[in-house]
């Protein structure tokens, strides 16, 4: 049997350990949760098309995007809240968390 320390062989990931069961865990199967989706997750998370996404997104029914680079994604926090509000308007969503308003 080969040690935990060597298992992942010459040119693979190696194993780390896992502090709870002092296992060896490879690193790329460790399940995580994005914390930002893009359109295509928006859409999927929201259960409807990515077309009546963006609708509701050039509509101000959506809360704002961030930018990430050219990119543009919904942090899931926010949207979670959005919808606990009652999935509000743009306008009234930003009014509420006092990051909207004119100039």
């Amino acid at each position: 049997m080969r040690h935990p320390e060597t298992a992942a062989g010459p040119g693979k990931v190696p194993h780390v350990l896992s502090p709870i069961a002092a296992q060896p865990v490879d690193p790329r199967s460790v399940a995580h949760s994005p914390l930002a989706v893009d359109i295509r997750g928006l859409a999927v998370l929201l259960d409807c098309s990515e077309r009546h996404v963006r609708a509701m997104n050039a509509a101000g029914r959506l809360p704002g995007a961030l930018r990430l680079g050219r990119r543009r994604v919904w942090a899931i926090a926010t949207i979670e809240a959005w919808l606990d509000a009652g999935a509000p308007t743009r306008a009234a969503w930003e009014l509420r968390r006092g990051t909207g308003g004119a100039t």
